[in-house]
């Protein structure tokens, strides 16, 4: 289950000025849990959320990791993904006096069932407001030159006498843009223009390669010494998208998986259901398992969102 407390700070007040700041604290915030902790989404994941490369994701990462707003938090909280794929383990900084005395106190029950220390002022402080963005140096200032500041923009003087000796910038007072009367012809068509109606006539069969006559017999004396027209082919279909298989086609693993997770439901959630599960279920649990998470700790999550939230 997600925790709406880090998804809430992060869109509303974290202290951040880009927007690429804000899509990273709420990508890791969504796979946090409600203390801010443990959150350890792929960079490639990062880099979809906040709509930019896994490049400006590490740097960025680098920058919040300096200005506080997040930590390194437990690495052992992914042991279970492969060395060589394990992402780094976040922590956001979530200042204890944000979530308000009710929520934390359900956030440090949380906490301590799971054997943590309860979060304070002194561990948690308020972070510092944000960094404002550096202005441009060009702020404010005209593009184009004032009018009368000079250049070949500026026609001549009434009277030359007067020039400033600005030399040939400056155009005369006809000049050579002007045409003379009659000086302007109009072009005759090419003859190698064809009207839009017209086309091309097909070549003849015998002066055709033998490649491009027809192959079929009743076919090719039908087009009386002429080649035959191509056969246009019609464009393949794309293919349809991978569709989740359904309860009599999912693998072994996968059903035992969704058996493990039901199983081990507190019993008071489990009164509640349904006998017959939903689809809804069955595809949370899916999606959770592709995540990476084994059915274990789905099960304490569960468990520990059902303490907590009930």
């Amino acid at each position: 289950m997600v925790a709406l407390e880090p998804i809430l700070w992060a869109l509303h007040d974290s202290p951040v000025v880009s927007t690429t700041d804000r899509m990273l604290l709420a990508g890791l915030a969504e796979k946090a849990d409600a203390d801010g902790c443990n959150a350890f989404p792929s960079r490639r994941t990062l880099a979809r959320i906040a709509l930019c490369d896994v490049k400006t994701v590490q740097r960025r990462l680098a920058t919040l990791l300096q200005q506080g707003l997040i930590a390194l938090g437990d690495q052992e909280a992914a042991r279970y993904i492969p060395a060589h794929a394990r992402p780094r383990v976040y922590d956001l900084q979530i200042p204890a006096a944000w979530y308000g005395p009710e929520r934390l106190a359900r956030v440090n029950q949380d906490r301590t069932h799971r054997g943590l220390p309860p979060l304070t002022d002194e561990t948690r402080a308020p972070l510092p407001p944000a960094v404002p963005r550096v202005q441009r140096s060009d702020k404010g200032k005209p593009l184009r030159p004032e009018p009368g500041g000079g250049g070949d923009c500026q026609s001549p003087p009434a009277n030359p006498a007067e020039s400033d000796g600005r030399g040939d910038s400056q155009s005369r007072g006809r000049g050579d843009c002007q045409s003379r009367q009659g000086g302007l012809r109009v072009p005759q068509p090419s003859p190698l223009t064809h009207p839009p109606t017209e086309t091309p006539a097909a070549p003849a069969a015998r002066s055709a390669d033998d490649a491009r006559r027809a192959t079929t017999g009743s076919s090719a004396r039908d087009t009386s010494g002429c080649a035959a027209p191509t056969t246009t082919h019609p464009a393949p279909t794309p293919d349809p998208a991978p569709q989740r298989p359904g309860p009599g086609s999912m693998p072994t693993h996968l059903a035992e998986a969704i058996r493990t997770v039901e199983a081990g439901w507190p019993s008071d959630l489990a009164a509640l259901l349904p006998t017959h599960r939903p689809a809804v279920l069955r595809q949370a649990v899916l999606e959770a398992l592709d995540h990476g998470r084994t059915p274990q700790q789905l099960v304490d999550r569960i468990r520990r969102r059902w303490r907590a939230h009930g």
